[in-house]
């Protein structure tokens, strides 16, 4: 009596797993078994998760969501929201996955947020997608005694418990199938399936929405990878320090690219795109201030020219706009040779400012106020096109830049998060 109590609170258990799965799709939800490591541990392999209609404009940063994938391959994701971008698409990211998605999700590809998660249940669907058979019939084998122990011996009650079984797992497989179509294939490590503030310097910079964002962990060339979710990648210049100590101490194994001297090094992006006339550009930087001017970044148009520079001269940031050589000093007394800190320099259509370590400057007027910037290739660590004679030394690490000035309280933020 007591082997059949326990047999049939396992089956119960089992059973309710199963209703559990296959219950949301009767009321117009998704029914999704995770078949990667994507979203682990919380959200793992073989895990079921019910997902509610919800659109895509209601969709917040911090959120769980089900989406058609925008990428070349034909599937469906389940990833975690990091910014939601002004022109209605989403940065996405697995919770286990080293960077955000290559490619920004349109609003209307969302199918729905996580609501629920049910454990094991998707094992089947997996297995059967894989072409495992061994464990498909090992689960029906124990799901059979299972229900011959439940319910008492005899022929008519073992034929009965054969059947029991086979049909859960096969309800399994079909009831979820539907909403599997593939998901993505990536490492596992820790994670959070709750629905919360995300956490770090690089959660707290994609929140801000950059429209470039490049971590610099690279340890080869050419390709400088673009982590703002909008795959504009940049390429490196001559052949830079890759590898180098990065700058953010709690990410203690992310990696930074030191640039020598010798002029032609640095990155730049290599196509021509609609530049922002109010913008930040933001970095740590950990450089030979003593050296002469050197330029950090600047906008060059399709024929060479730059409409802003940030430089650095001396211990000083300053901003030049067009070709002049009259620099805008926005601080100085405030960096220390050879160390790692945080920069921002924002630029309004009046004014721009510098932070170094979230400690701001005085605001300064701008020499040309609303300075259009036409459509420019993003140029970093040295300068490209006139003048050719200003290369950067020293490292640099989680570079962006974005289409809006940051507030005080943003920059704060970020440096706060590193």
């Amino acid at each position: 009596m007591v082997g059949r109590a326990v047999c049939r609170a396992v089956l119960g258990v089992v059973v309710g797993l199963v209703l559990w799965s296959l219950v949301p799709p009767l009321i117009g939800w998704h029914s999704t078994a995770i078949v990667s490591g994507s979203m682990a541990p919380r959200i793992d392999r073989g895990d079921v998760v019910a997902a509610s209609p919800i659109a895509g404009d209601a969709v917040a940063a911090g959120q769980v969501i089900l989406f058609t994938d925008p990428g070349p391959q034909d599937r469906r994701l389940l990833h975690r929201v990091l910014a939601v971008n002004t022109d209605r698409t989403l940065v996405t990211k697995g919770d286990a996955n080293a960077d955000p998605d290559p490619t920004a999700v349109p609003v209307d590809d969302v199918l729905g947020l996580a609501r629920l998660r049910v454990p094991w249940v998707g094992y089947p669907l997996t297995w059967a997608g894989e072409g495992r058979w061994l464990p498909l019939i090992a689960t029906a084998g124990a799901l059979s005694l299972l229900t011959a122990g439940a319910f008492g011996p005899g022929p008519r009650s073992t034929r009965q418990a054969v059947a029991a079984g086979t049909a859960l797992v096969v309800l399994i497989t079909v009831g979820v199938t539907t909403a599997r179509a593939g998901f993505t294939d990536t490492t596992a490590t820790a994670a959070s399936w709750r629905t919360a503030e995300l956490s770090g310097y690089p959660a707290a910079v994609l929140a801000d929405r950059p429209q470039y964002y490049y971590r610099l962990g690279e340890t080869a060339g050419p390709t400088a990878r673009d982590s703002s979710g909008n795959n504009y990648n940049a390429e490196f210049r001559g052949a830079p320090q890759y590898g180098a100590p990065g700058a953010l101490p709690s990410e203690p194994n992310q990696k930074a690219v030191a640039f020598p001297s010798n002029t032609g090094l640095g990155f730049a992006t290599t196509t021509v795109r609609t530049a922002p006339s109010t913008f930040t550009w933001e970095a740590f930087i950990k450089a030979d201030y003593q050296s002469s001017e050197s330029t950090l970044f600047q906008f060059v148009s399709a024929g060479g020219a730059a409409t802003y520079r940030i430089v650095l001269r001396g211990g000083e940031i300053g901003v030049l706009q067009n070709s002049s050589t009259q620099l805008m000093a926005l601080g100085s007394g405030y960096l220390t040779n050879g160390a790692w800190q945080h920069v921002a320099v924002t630029v309004t259509a009046t004014t721009a400012q510098v932070f170094v370590n979230g400690k701001a400057s005085p605001a300064s007027a701008l020499r040309v106020p609303g300075l259009a910037v036409p459509a420019s290739r993003l140029s970093f660590a040295g300068p490209e096109g006139a003048p050719t004679d200003k290369p950067y030394k020293g490292a640099l690490d989680e570079v962006a830049l974005y289409p809006q000035a940051l507030t005080a309280a943003q920059v704060q933020a970020h440096y706060n998060a590193r």
